[in-house]
């Protein structure tokens, strides 16, 4: 057999056997390449095992100052004197407000003055009138001084006091001389700085919310819609009606803020969601 003739295209040694040929290696980048995209896939692969799947139910509510206790106008009457401002910080029975007391004290002394003539009516019949008349008068005698302890007793109601140590979160109250119905709210005083959320949610998602959930929330219109939810966790629940108190590290919100909300259901692991998802338990 001739001996191939060298080409002038290829090097000289293109005519060694296989055996002869040094073995061909992967480059040292390939390499780095190849062991980069592993751990690359390693680090994707556990942040995704790893990372959350929870279950979340959105609900609607809005800010309320947790402690929060508002004073009603306990008669009609005309506002007298409104001795706080919001913000102020008041003591246990503390007046805070007055109404003003001239309608009250003007009936109270009709009531005394009407009590004193029973009385003098009653001793100066007591010999020569009938047990009948006599029994009818003692009648109108208790009458008007049951009457006349419900007046005292509405006459020291003018007075509005703090129900406990804390501060005015709100003055309904108008200016004094204005007329002020039955039951119209007053003042409003919050213990402590502490944020609650109230939040409605449907009675057919409420059978899986209970105390100790975690609520992420937004206001409702804030400009920041990137920014990471404020937290807060469930306190109570009651018919549709839960009462998430807000974290402690969440900044002042602003009273009667609308908020959007979701109660966290389950925070657990991805791999944990696979495995309870395929029955491997």
């Amino acid at each position: 057999m001739s001996t191939p003739s060298p080409s002038p295209l290829c090097e000289p040694d293109y005519l060694r056997s296989p055996e002869e040929l040094a073995p061909s290696r992967a480059p040292h980048w390939l390499k780095l390449a190849l062991a980069g995209s592993g751990l690359l896939l390693a680090a994707l692969l556990g942040t995704t095992l790893l990372g959350p799947m929870d279950e979340s139910i959105p609900v609607t509510g809005e800010v309320r100052a947790a402690g929060a206790t508002t004073l009603f106008s306990p008669v009609a009457g005309v506002l007298g004197e409104i001795l706080v401002r919001e913000g102020d910080t008041v003591a246990p029975g503390q007046v805070i407000l007055r109404l003003d007391p001239r309608a009250a004290d003007e009936q109270l002394a009709a009531m005394v003055q009407a009590q004193a003539e029973s009385r003098e009516t009653l001793s100066l019949s007591t010999a020569s009138s009938t047990s009948a008349s006599l029994s009818a008068s003692a009648d109108r005698l208790d009458a008007l001084q049951a009457r006349l302890r419900l007046a005292r007793e509405a006459r020291a109601r003018h007075d509005l006091t703090a129900p406990a140590a804390g501060r005015v979160l709100t003055v309904f109250a108008g200016q004094p001389g204005e007329a002020t119905p039955l039951g119209a709210p007053l003042v409003t005083v919050v213990e402590g700085d502490a944020q609650d959320l109230h939040l409605n949610a449907g009675t057919d998602r409420l059978a899986r919310v209970q105390p100790g959930l975690v609520v992420r929330f937004r206001i409702q219109g804030a400009s920041d819609r990137l920014a990471r939810p404020a937290l807060a966790r469930i306190e109570t629940v009651v018919a549709e009606r839960i009462v998430a108190r807000v974290a402690a590290s969440v900044p002042t919100l602003p009273q009667g803020a609308k908020v959007e909300a979701e109660i966290v259901l389950h925070d657990r692991p991805f791999w944990r969601f696979l495995y309870d998802y395929l029955g491997l338990e």
